[in-house]
């Protein structure tokens, strides 16, 4: 059993692959502010996987065991903060020692925890002259499923985008298992958990997810078939540090293309909304006739990633140029 977890790094991550490289860099070089919000829904999750991997630690001295070096880890990471406070930092380095040690003996204990699950443990794979490296949540050693547990919005759910991504992420993980691990993977499934879903919404939508808690099947790719999507990534990535301005592109944005909305003023529901205005105007003029007082509504797109969630949009050049159009538009 893994239990030395998210401290072995490298020089992509997982996440990082699959995502816009311009993010990546633009982390790099800015200091950003996070909002309080995203930081609750990350602790809340961090919290949400703690509960599940203990869940499948039925003993009470075991966890007790695991609890009190995860205490320690906790103290360690607050006193190595003050880094102006050379007796912290030396405390610090101790009591990571002492935990790691206790981390060490769990398995000498209590040998039967490591018999079926493998939880949260962070991989290196090679990849030419970069590393990459990621840290799935759970891997069952008797059926060789794969899971990876998902504290997300209603949105990532519907966002066709967002699912492909958990599909990528999750292959990358299952053939970095098969690499560096020699574990075969039969399956792979997302736990999801929807902290905005509402019953209210069920019929609103025929995307809308049936349940606040889902267990969904991911296709497993063929090994040939994520190699050839980590290195075409790569490529982009390599591309980027050595100084192209590379665009994110709409899939990474969220991109929402302006549309043309054909309403009349007794219904709040269009008529028929269209992707460009010319389609929209002659619609109109070919149905005047069928729809009293119909007018043409222009809907504004926009990209609700880098409106509402990218921390880093503040420096972005790509997000100044699409508000700048945004603005001769109106």
């Amino acid at each position: 059993m893994a239990l030395d977890t998210h401290r072995v790094g490298g020089d992509i991550s997982v996440t990082q692959l699959i995502d816009g490289p311009r993010i990546r860099i633009l982390k790099g070089k800015h200091d950003y502010e996070s909002d309080v919000v995203d930081n609750l829904y990350a602790l809340m999750g961090t919290a949400l996987h703690n509960i599940l991997e203990r869940a499948n630690i039925k003993s009470v001295r075991k966890r007790a065991f695991i609890l009190t070096a995860e205490t320690i880890i906790t103290e360690a990471d607050r006193l190595a903060k003050d880094t102006t406070n050379p007796d912290a930092v030396k405390r610090a380095a101790q009591l990571k020692a002492a935990a790691n040690y206790i981390f060490s003996l769990i398995p000498v204990f209590f040998p039967e925890i490591g018999s079926r699950y493998i939880f949260e443990l962070t991989l290196r794979l090679e990849v030419g002259d970069i590393v990459l490296y990621g840290t799935f949540d759970v891997y069952d050693q008797e059926t060789g499923i794969l899971y990876d547990y998902k504290f997300t919005s209603v949105y990532a759910w519907t966002y066709p985008e967002s699912r492909k991504k958990w599909e990528r992420q999750t292959n990358i993980y299952a053939t970095m298992l098969i690499n560096t691990k020699g574990l075969s993977v039969n399956g792979i499934r997302i736990v999801a958990f929807f902290r905005d879903w509402n019953e209210y919404s069920l019929n609103r939508s025929k995307d809308y997810p049936q349940r606040q808690i889902m267990e969904i099947d991911v296709p497993v790719y063929s090994e040939e078939r994520v190699m050839t999507y980590i290195n075409a990534r790569l490529d982009i990535h390599r591309r980027a540090m050595a100084g192209e301005d590379i665009d994110c592109t709409g899939d990474e944005r969220w991109g929402k293309a302006t549309m043309y909305a054909v309403k009349t003023p007794k219904s709040k529901k269009a008529v028929r909304v269209f992707d460009s205005e010319p389609a929209s105007i002659a619609f109109l003029q070919e149905n005047q006739h069928k729809y009293d007082n119909a007018f043409i509504e222009k809907r504004p797109g926009d990209s609700m990633r880098c409106a509402k969630y990218c921390s880093v949009a503040p420096f972005c050049s790509q997000r100044k140029k699409e508000l700048e159009m945004q603005a001769l538009e109106k």
